[in-house]
């Protein structure tokens, strides 16, 4: 359908495309359904349970500098052959450092974690044609993600890591390295969160700071609120920044240092401190100022349907990236930041999603008029599964289920051929996939993460 300057998906109305609108029928309450106390005991269960593909970088025993990297960490890419690049076995075995000890790591940018150690881009074998479909690609880092560090590559130009729901290989670049496991601690998992809830914030750009200037940070990013009372300090000379490359140091005296952050008063902005990589890769920190006017939240949200909605709707019209490619979310990754905010560890692909131990109601095998019976009694929010792809539930009107989700392709009604969308659209279930069944045939799962 077309409006005005804008165009939808079959069957979808502009207004069907307004929060507001899912919000107004009265199906999405503001009833918080678990309490922050209840989320992070579910955390603690989905990190435990089999299946989930979830790592507990913080207290599973494999996280201790003694223990070195084996064979088994390079077994991703040990053999095999791509684009006319052909590694063997021996090639691999001598370019990784497999005595490194486990060191303990911060993302410093959206770095993207791929298979192999390379920029190599490994196409898509149904759509080899399409430059935007990286097959290595795995997994987008948040800034200020802890990192696990296994192994490197390269003179160290690659590190191979393990986050909370990943693991596979990085430029260095993207990661500062910390000094021990408590440094780690410290600077990885924030006692007083301010969490990125739109859609992107950036912050502004500075010629004093140029490390951090305009910074990118993703929906579920989560910061360190500095809380020290009054304006923080700056008190050493800062070496690393240099005034639009004259060469002159900035000096910084005790009383100009307690007037400012970054050159400017804190006033009307949050400080926060953001993790930062020396020229060595080593991990420091630097405050920042994030403007009261940005889409975060200090701590996370609460938990409500109408709430659920409310973030998912900020990414309306996004692109969709395969493994986090293009700095962008695919379908599982899109609901993962969504549900991020409100304290939420899911994990990172459907297939482990699938394992978290909350309800699910079955669905496969199922005719289409007993799923549509079950859907008519779901809220909205619910998470519906078929293999490789997941959406979330908005509701049902004028004889249509409708669903928001980050989509790749599909194939529209009447039609037989399949088209990239590559966004997050509003849908209905009436769509095709590939093999011309609908989306409501193809209807394996609907998982319901509140209900345990």
């Amino acid at each position: 359908m077309r409006s005005s300057f804008l165009s939808f998906a079959p069957d979808v109305s502009k207004e069907q495309c307004r929060v507001e609108h899912w919000i107004d029928t009265g199906n999405a309450p503001g009833t918080v359904k678990m309490t922050p106390e209840e989320i992070e005991n579910l955390n603690a269960r989905i990190l435990r349970t089999s299946g989930t593909e979830m790592h507990d970088l913080k207290n599973e025993a494999f996280a201790k500098e003694e223990r070195v990297v084996y064979d088994k960490w390079c077994g991703n890419f040990l053999s095999f052959g791509i684009q006319g690049i052909n590694w063997t076995v021996r090639d691999a075995q001598n370019s990784v450092d497999k005595n490194v000890h486990i060191k303990y790591g911060i993302a410093i940018s959206q770095g993207l974690i791929k298979q192999f150690p390379m920029e190599t881009f490994l196409a898509d074998e149904e759509d080899p044609s399409d430059p935007e479909w990286d097959e290595a690609a795995l997994c987008l880092c948040m800034v200020g993600e802890p990192l696990l560090i296994l192994g490197s590559v390269q003179e160290e130009s690659y590190l191979y890591v393990r986050n909370e729901c990943s693991e596979g290989w990085i430029s260095a670049e993207s990661v500062a390295v910390c000094r021990n496991r408590a440094e780690w601690l410290m600077a990885a998992f924030p006692i007083h969160p301010l969490v990125v809830t739109g859609d992107m914030v950036w912050l502004e750009a500075s010629a004093v700071y140029p490390g951090t200037s305009a910074y990118r940070l993703r929906m579920g990013t989560v910061l360190e609120l500095c809380v020290e009372e009054g304006i923080p300090e700056i008190k050493e000379t800062i070496e690393t920044n240099r005034i639009k490359g004259t060469g002159a140091l900035i000096e910084t005296t005790e009383a100009q240092a307690e007037q400012r952050v970054q050159n400017r008063l804190s006033w009307n902005n949050y400080i926060v401190w953001l993790p930062c990589r020396a020229p060595d890769g080593s991990f420091f920190r630097q405050k920042g100022l994030i403007p009261m006017s940005r889409d975060v939240s200090v701590g996370y949200l609460n938990l409500t349907t109408g709430g659920i909605l409310k973030q998912a709707f900020k990414c309306l019209g996004d692109r969709y990236g395969w493994g986090g490619m293009l700095e962008s979310r695919d379908c599982s990754s899109y609901i993962r930041e969504v549900y991020r905010c409100f304290g939420w560890i899911l994990p990172r692909n459907t297939t482990g999603q699938l394992q978290m131990p909350v309800r699910k109601i079955e669905l496969a095998g199922r005719c289409c008029s007993e799923k549509e019976q079950i859907l008519r009694a779901l809220e909205p929010g619910t998470l519906l599964y078929f293999p490789g792809h997941v959406m979330m539930y908005l509701g049902y009107e004028n004889d249509n289920f409708y669903v928001i989700n980050d989509v790749s392709r599909l194939v529209k009604e009447g039609e037989t051929m399949p088209v990239r969308v590559r966004s997050v659209i509003v849908n209905t279930l009436a769509v095709r996939r590939p093999n011309l069944r609908t989306w409501m045939e193809e209807l394996t799962l609907a998982l319901i993460p509140w209900e345990t």
